[in-house]
């Protein structure tokens, strides 16, 4: 597939992605809303803190679901964070304090683990070998150690990648309930 292809998808799989669930979609996150109706959209004082994430407790689990759901459509679009940038928030994570090798009944055999601050649960694309790899995700406490960059470049791999992770993403949380 050459690049003009891999866009054409890219354009197409952004129209589905909006012809979907538009409205919902606006309501939820006040995206293509106008500045009044985002600014009424807000999250009450409890849940603000300069735009930087809080940890789970203080999340709702939609919004942690519309936090993962832009840093996959970044993943998609964008592509992943590059080589040096997932080294270093790996280097960052795996000294961190909240860095969890067994986490709610379920050990990474990579020895690398999980976020226990995140929300984010147990399953693979959660684990921080993955997480770090999403160029638009950040690190979820009060004063985040690392923040957003910029992807690689979009492609037809970032795109599959990410329909992978969300796919087994939504398996893990329905196994889970069910």
């Amino acid at each position: 597939m050459n690049e003009e292809q891999t866009q054409k998808r890219i354009e197409q799989i952004e129209n589905m992605i909006h012809d979907l669930n538009h409205e919902r979609f606006s309501l939820l996150t006040g995206y293509n809303l106008p500045p009044v109706e985002r600014a009424r959209m807000q999250p009450p004082p409890s849940f603000s803190n300069g735009g930087k994430v809080h940890p789970p407790q203080d999340k709702t689990k939609l919004a942690q679901a519309v936090q993962y759901a832009r840093a996959e459509f970044a993943n998609a679009v964008g592509g992943a964070a590059d080589e040096q940038t997932q080294a270093e928030r790996l280097k960052v994570c795996s000294g961190c304090e909240f860095r969890a090798v067994e986490y709610n009944g379920k050990k990474d055999e990579q020895g690398i683990g999980w976020c226990s601050r995140c929300g984010c649960g147990n399953n693979d694309r959660a684990k921080l070998v993955e997480k770090v790899k999403l160029s638009k995700a950040t690190c979820p406490l009060e004063v985040p150690r690392w923040g957003a960059s910029e992807g690689v470049g979009g492609s037809v791999s970032s795109v599959v990648d990410t329909v992978k992770g969300v796919a087994n993403t939504i398996a893990s949380v329905i196994k889970k309930d069910s």
